[in-house]
């Protein structure tokens, strides 16, 4: 009864977290430049992918939770490598209709690795540096939950630990805050919204990964 309590305890503060992030996620970016443009939009992929394992999480729904979790960082990671590391000439094809052609094109973009390896020397290097950890400590278990791996199958037939859930949900909303960070960096200056967002680290402590501790196993 007490974990089910906890879990309904950061569940709930990780919905105040979302929405004391909500308008960070919503800065209006004059001018809207094409590399913007798709940065935001996988942005916003990201957001709903957290409120996603939010949603399923707190349906009981833990194996596709974990998974989207994976499928958040991916989009995270794009949209920072989109902003910070990518050519000109594939934010050109990334911003168009799409199409057969456009889609069979898409299919050649780095792989998530080189996307981190372009980051760690054209982005923010604290960014750079926390979403490498998260995929060398964390991408093999969550694939697994996406594919029906040995992990997928062990934890849908022995139950998952209310801790793994917890700490998943905790990734999540650290994932969110690096989101909400980027949309400070699409934003264009240093403003009230850095301030702002060095409260919601202190304020939201409680429901954010410890640092230096990334593994969902």
């Amino acid at each position: 009864m007490m974990e089910r309590q906890e879990m309904q305890a950061v569940l709930s503060r990780s919905a105040e977290l979302d929405r004391a992030i909500r308008p960070l996620l919503h800065l209006q970016i004059p001018p809207l430049l094409h590399r913007q443009h798709c940065s935001r939009i996988l942005a916003a992929v990201a957001h709903e992918h957290a409120e996603s394992v939010r949603m399923l999480i707190a349906n009981g729904n833990a194996t596709s939770a974990l998974g989207v979790l994976r499928m958040q960082f991916e989009s995270l990671v794009k949209a920072v490598w989109t902003f910070y590391a990518a050519s000109d000439a594939i934010i050109e094809r990334l911003d168009t209709e799409l199409s057969s052609v456009s889609s069979k094109w898409a299919d050649h973009l780095p792989a998530l690795g080189v996307m981190l390896e372009h980051l760690e020397h054209k982005g923010p290097k604290i960014m750079a540096q926390s979403l490498r950890l998260f995929k060398e400590l964390s991408w093999r278990p969550l694939s697994a939950f996406v594919h029906g791996g040995i992990h997928a199958v062990s934890r849908s037939s022995q139950g998952y630990p209310p801790s793994l859930l917890e700490q998943a949900l905790r990734f999540s909303n650290g994932l969110l805050v690096m989101t909400a960070h980027l949309m400070v960096a699409l934003h264009g200056h240093v403003g009230p919204e850095d301030i702002r967002l060095t409260l919601i680290h202190r304020t939201f402590a409680d429901c954010l990964p410890p640092h230096g501790g990334l593994a969902v196993v």
